[in-house]
């Protein structure tokens, strides 16, 4: 398997940090390069598929595994 890399100093080590993002209307977080701080890519402060499965799972309505 590829080992990945920063596309700006080729680092392969990264960090989940908070954006700030205006007019956002969510919270996102940033997979940021852990020597220069490049943004790679970016992740909801939820995971939307486990809420929506623990949402079915109280309301008793079966979506599968």
């Amino acid at each position: 398997m590829a080992t990945p890399k920063c596309p700006k100093c080729d680092n392969s080590s990264f960090v989940l940090e908070e954006l700030k993002v205006d007019k956002s209307s969510y919270q996102l977080w940033g997979i940021c390069c852990s020597l220069c701080g490049t943004v790679i890519g970016t992740h909801e402060r939820y995971n939307i598929g486990t809420l929506l499965f623990n949402m079915a799972k109280a309301l008793k309505i079966n979506i599968g595994n």
